[in-house]
């Protein structure tokens, strides 16, 4: 961890619980066939309350990128 954070970390630690929450959303979302809309991209021309995906990947997008 001291590679990633540049100092020595705890597992109890803010970042490292982030850094654990973000490889389980890649992780999670590395399923083939999870989500529709990457087979059929015409569907993300729906409008945004119909895209079901959306809110989830809003989030991750959110928790990640922040």
């Amino acid at each position: 961890m001291s590679v990633v954070f540049g100092r020595r970390t705890m597992a109890e630690d803010e970042d490292v619980e982030a850094l654990f929450r973000t490889i389980d959303m890649f992780i999670g979302n590395q399923v083939p066939g999870k989500w529709i809309v990457d087979g059929y991209p015409q569907l993300a021309k729906l409008p945004k309350w119909l895209q079901w995906w959306r809110p989830y990947g809003e989030q991750c997008f959110n928790e990640t990128v922040g």
